[in-house]
């Protein structure tokens, strides 16, 4: 498909952003042009129509007529584009689009490959290859999405890099430790470098940023995996959304007390009766799972939360979520 201009949809789309933008925007604010709209317009109508993020193939998609040097040198060169501001700008656009009032907000994270040689991009650190043996150098990127009724949306989001310092040292603590070598003769922790923040400590800043942000919206739940559960966390997502669901993931080896006991979540759940439930899954698939509902008191989080361990049909294993 030939493009040369824009589609009107994305026109259209845009100057509802930029009519955003000057409510959001002090004087002081370098505001986006007419050219950088039209920019912002070409990229993402050429990004709908090839079904990828590149330069050359933009240029292929508009007969060679938009260059891909020109593409490439507003992206790097224009002072224009604050992109937290368009993050934002953007989000409130598609909330009065679709006439969003309740939302429930999920965060997650994601490791984006890169080249193992470079050396400029931002936050690049080596992770663990899901999808093989070995490592990879990738950027961790933590981010925010709203679920609405009949949309979904990232709001904001985060680089995650770990502490090279704390890195270094937990490698040769757990090294130390199973030489048997006992605590106080192992190299103390380090001290906390604020320039590197935990997932959980970013996780709890989208949050609050949210609030900033989406005064007016109402959160009816807030979920995100066990890497972003701890005490503290839960405890200022409380604060933020006190009247808000928040779900986790929790681990089966995660301690519980019932009575003067103390037991794993997977140990209390093996000798519980599970109830069957018929569910409906994306696309309208129905599944038997098993359920389990219980009110336990966390160890770690030291309070009472409503703990639901679930599994399908034939499966041996529980997923045992906070509710």
């Amino acid at each position: 498909m030939l493009m040369i201009e824009p589609l009107d949809e994305i026109v259209l789309y845009f100057k509802a952003v930029k009519k955003e933008l000057e409510l959001i925007s002090t004087p002081s604010d370098l505001q986006i042009t007419n050219k950088a709209l039209h920019w912002l317009s070409l990229c993402l109508s050429a990004l709908i129509v090839t079904g990828v993020l590149s330069w050359e193939k933009f240029e292929r998609s508009s007969g060679g007529r938009i260059k891909a040097k020109a593409l490439s040198w507003m992206l790097h060169h224009s002072k224009r584009f604050i992109w937290e501001r368009l993050l934002l700008a953007s989000g409130r656009v598609l909330i009065k689009m679709f006439d969003i009032k309740e939302v429930h907000l999920c965060c997650d994270d994601t490791d984006r490959q890169r080249s193992k040689g470079t050396k400029n991009i931002y936050g690049v650190h080596k992770v663990k290859n899901k999808n093989g043996g070995g490592f990879i150098s990738a950027q961790n990127i933590v981010f925010l999405v709203i679920v609405a009724r009949n949309i979904t949306f990232p709001v904001s989001f985060a680089f995650y890099r770990p502490d090279p310092l704390f890195k270094e040292w937990l490698e040769n603590d757990k090294k130390l430790r199973k030489e048997k070598i006992v605590k106080k003769n192992r190299p103390p922790k380090p001290l906390k470098n604020l320039e590197y923040r935990t997932k959980r400590e970013i996780f709890s800043d989208l949050v609050k940023k949210f609030k900033t942000d989406f005064l007016t919206l109402k959160v009816r739940s807030i979920s995100a995996d066990a890497a972003f559960l701890s005490k503290k966390t839960d405890e200022e997502i409380g604060v933020l959304y006190p009247r808000s669901q928040y779900i986790s993931q929790y681990r089966s080896n995660q301690k519980i007390v019932c009575g003067r006991l103390e037991m794993t979540l997977n140990e209390y759940f093996s000798h519980i009766k599970s109830t069957k439930m018929l569910v409906t899954l994306r696309g309208n698939l129905m599944k038997t799972i098993l359920v389990i509902r219980e009110k336990l008191w966390i160890k770690a989080m030291g309070k009472e939360r409503l703990v639901i361990a679930f599994k399908y049909d034939g499966e041996e294993v529980f997923l045992i979520q906070l509710g």
